[in-house]
């Protein structure tokens, strides 16, 4: 269901301890997605790709970037397993075309096909969301906040999609990040910011 692909970067993070201080590293790369405008640190960028389908951003293209938890800098190359499985994949493309089922709509296409799903208090103030589906992974339910709940499905590692204006964020990590899954959201939604180009 999610596609994560690990690919390292060998940079060093010793002066890297912000999302903010992050997007000023290296030299950038600008980038149009939707209605933004992105400069983009390179020694970030896993992967930029344009998309063939038509009819919704103009400048369609699908960004993947790697990142290093919990300080969102480049990715290290390392043999450390304790290392590697912090990286992050974070990936952007065009909301229109890829929207996000909501967490209601989910639910209830499960019961409109007869499939039973129950939510139930979990670690990290999450809610665990179970079905005749959720048969080898785990699927959470967060509460981001009164207004808005996200999906977050875990297997071997974890992955979420949230909305930031006009761009479906897709953000894959280990589920070793997962107690932290409220500050892993802030600080990609604090990275986009800063790599916003005004």
């Amino acid at each position: 269901m999610f596609l994560v692909i690990w690919c390292a970067l060998a940079v060093s993070l010793e002066t890297i301890s912000t999302p903010s201080q992050a997007a000023e590293q290296s030299d950038p790369v600008i980038e149009q997605l939707c209605s933004q405008t992105f400069q983009i640190p390179r020694n970030l960028i896993e992967d930029v790709y344009k998309l063939e389908r038509r009819g919704y951003c103009p400048h369609e293209a699908v960004i993947r970037l790697l990142v290093q938890w919990p300080d969102f800098g480049p990715a290290v190359k390392t043999k450390d397993a304790d290392v590697f499985i912090r990286r992050i994949n974070i990936s952007l493309s065009s909301l229109a075309a890829y929207p996000i089922m909501s967490v209601d709509d989910y639910v209830n296409g499960l019961q409109k096909r007869g499939l039973e799903a129950r939510l139930s208090p979990a670690e990290y103030g999450l809610q665990e969301l179970t079905s005749p589906l959720t048969k080898g992974f785990r699927e959470y339910v967060a509460a981001v906040d009164d207004d808005l709940k996200i999906r977050i499905h875990c297997d071997l590692s974890c992955g979420t999609n949230i909305a930031w204006n006009d761009i479906r964020v897709n953000v894959y990590f280990s589920r070793t990040i997962l107690p932290e899954w409220v500050d892993l959201l802030k600080r990609t939604k604090a990275l986009l910011s800063a790599m916003k180009k005004v």
